[in-house]
């Protein structure tokens, strides 16, 4: 099956809704009562866990075709001078 690019850019919007939301999240509700450091790092978990669960979502409802074409979309995210 191959992910078309409709449901690829609602994954990617699914995502850049979640990380502002995170973003609100952090700074209207647990920055008050927690130092900077402290509602970075609750952000950050709570951020990558969220992120987490968008793309698995996702990949589970458009999986790759191979592990090939898995491994050749992650070359493609890695910037030149990563390898």
């Amino acid at each position: 099956m191959k992910t078309s690019l409709r449901s690829l850019l609602v994954a990617w919007l699914t995502m850049l809704a979640v990380s502002m939301a995170n973003g609100a999240l952090r700074e209207f509700v647990y920055a008050p009562y927690l130092n900077a450091t402290a509602a970075q790092q609750l952000s950050t978990f709570i951020g990558a866990l969220l992120l987490g669960i968008v793309i698995h979502r996702h990949t589970q409802r458009h999986p790759f075709p191979s592990a090939r074409a898995a491994f050749g979309s992650r070359l493609v995210s890695v910037k030149p001078g990563m390898l």
